[in-house]
């Protein structure tokens, strides 16, 4: 199976991009495979660059939300099985949303919205400083406009 796949070695990490046909459409992950900070930031970022060629419909939008975006907005957006709203302000690349949208992508309980810092909703939310990013916020079906949770 390993030699299939080329993994000449253990560990080996490879991803395959989505719709994969064979073992030739595997990338092999170069990062430090022992970081487990940064891999999964890593694989996020393969995972989004892959979403860029086709948008699968499949795997979650990892797109920054409209400028415009309220509150108001993101609950409407969200879906009526939405619970939680995760609200991630991050500069580019914004990496931790793009993992929290994977890891939350199959769970229609949580909505994550990506805000860039210079929308009128980063503002509102007091998410303007770069140094201080990213900053998430956790907002409920029963407090809409209040989070429950802030990230430091």
């Amino acid at each position: 199976m390993c030699r299939a796949h080329a993994i000449d070695a253990f560990p080996t990490v490879k991803y395959f991009k989505y719709m994969s046909r064979s073992h030739d459409d595997g990338v092999k992950y170069n990062g430090n495979k022992h970081d487990m900070v940064n891999l999964p930031l890593d694989v996020a970022q393969l995972v989004r660059d892959d979403w860029l060629k086709r948008k699968p419909s499949e795997l979650p939008n990892f797109d920054y939300e409209s400028n415009t975006s309220t509150l108001h907005s993101l609950w409407r957006s969200s879906g009526p099985q939405a619970k939680l709203l995760a609200v991630i302000v991050e500069s580019h690349p914004p990496r931790q949303a793009w993992a929290a949208k994977i890891n939350f992508a199959h769970d229609k309980r949580v909505h994550v919205a990506l805000v860039s810092s210079s929308d009128p909703l980063a503002k509102e939310l007091g998410a303007t400083e770069v140094g201080d990013l990213p900053k998430f916020y956790l907002f409920t079906r029963a407090q809409p406009k209040t989070p429950v949770f802030t990230s430091g």
